[in-house]
């Protein structure tokens, strides 16, 4: 019998995915709510305050060590998607996506 490795090699230089700081997503989560509440988005666009609201709560509870809830992360989760924002960067400040994304829109 041959065992066979499931291990992949990592690339030289490959980036490293830094652990979540919950106070860091605080941080960025009120970022995107002051931008998109100050900030011209398009015509008619009006953010949802009541989703934006519940978004920073979960982040908030999550920074004082409140146990893990499914639905304050499914609000957060809705709350980047229906606003067109990275959860790579709202969770781990990776913008390397969103940098990406941007930049595929003018391919």
């Amino acid at each position: 019998m041959t065992a066979v490795s499931t291990r992949r090699a990592i690339p030289a230089g490959a980036a490293v995915i830094p652990a979540i700081d919950d106070d860091r997503v605080c941080e960025r989560i009120e970022e995107i709510i002051l931008t998109l509440t100050t900030c011209y988005v398009r015509e008619g666009f009006e953010l949802d305050r009541v989703k934006a609201s519940a978004a920073l709560n979960y982040c908030r509870c999550q920074a004082n060590g409140a146990p893990e809830d499914d639905r304050g992360l499914q609000s957060l989760i809705e709350f980047a998607c229906e606003n067109g924002q990275s959860l790579d960067w709202i969770l781990r400040g990776d913008v390397r996506c969103m940098i990406a994304s941007l930049a595929s829109v003018k391919g």
